[in-house]
């Protein structure tokens, strides 16, 4: 079964001043917009620095969400993590 998520963009800035807690998916949208932005190559040096910062502190933050999910599905498995078979869903 083929799940297509629909995720609203919100920028970077946007999903930084927001009290709440931030999901998973509004962290790599707020990264995919830093790249956007420094690929476009015309951020002056300072601000390239800046989002090159905060683009590592999302990566660290997603990778920490991925370890954690990896960690309740171990838990859940009693400690395997079997292989995910796309083709027996057809």
């Amino acid at each position: 079964m083929l799940v297509l998520l629909k995720m609203k963009k919100i920028p970077y800035d946007e999903c930084m001043s927001s009290k709440k807690q931030q999901t998973f998916e509004d962290q790599l949208l707020a990264l995919e917009d830093i790249v956007k932005k420094m690929e476009h190559g015309d951020l002056p040096l300072s601000e390239s620095l800046e989002a090159y910062e905060r683009g590592i502190g999302l990566v660290k933050k997603c990778q920490n969400t991925l370890q954690e999910a990896k960690q309740k599905v171990l838990k859940l498995n009693d400690g395997n993590l079997e292989p995910f078979d796309n083709d027996s869903e057809s």
